[in-house]
């Protein structure tokens, strides 16, 4: 694993093999940033999620500027970033060569805070909101899933 810890939008890059299935490889990120106690809660696979990169973006720089642009330009620290990239952890039993074939392109990972909204969306995968009832952040469109507020 390689990075600069000092960054403020940190990249870090992974060496990874082909054999991991999406959900092995989701536990050993999770690990892995749980051992450099970046964050001050306990990283889980659940709150990772794995996009390809955004077509719009020709490297890893392009896309950093990009996210930091939109973060400023934010009035809130729930971001909420137009992303139109692929979500490829769908299916966790499928194996990272599936996903990313040859590993040519850069796995972008989403780290999401528990209980906050996810930051990256579009057309395909919804922006998440937070149901006025029961209180669930989840990707909601015209109703809750507690199936009291319509």
């Amino acid at each position: 694993m390689e990075g600069n810890s000092k960054e403020p939008l940190r990249v870090r890059k992974f060496q990874v093999p082909f054999e991991l299935n999406v959900r092995t490889f989701k536990g050993l990120v999770a690990k892995c940033f749980n051992r450099l106690q970046i964050f001050k809660y306990q990283l889980e696979s659940q709150y990772l999620r794995i996009w390809s990169m955004d077509p719009r973006f020709p490297d890893l720089t392009a896309f950093k500027e990009y996210l930091h642009e939109t973060c400023v330009q934010s009035k809130t620290y729930d971001f909420q970033i137009d992303y139109n990239g692929q979500l490829l952890d769908r299916d966790t039993s499928k194996y990272l060569e599936e996903i990313n074939p040859e590993l040519k392109e850069p796995l972008i990972i989403e780290i999401n805070q528990p209980g906050k909204f996810w930051t990256f969306f579009n057309d395909f995968v919804k922006a998440c909101k937070k149901c006025h009832y029961c209180g669930k952040i989840d990707f909601l469109d015209s109703h809750c899933l507690c199936g009291v507020v319509k």
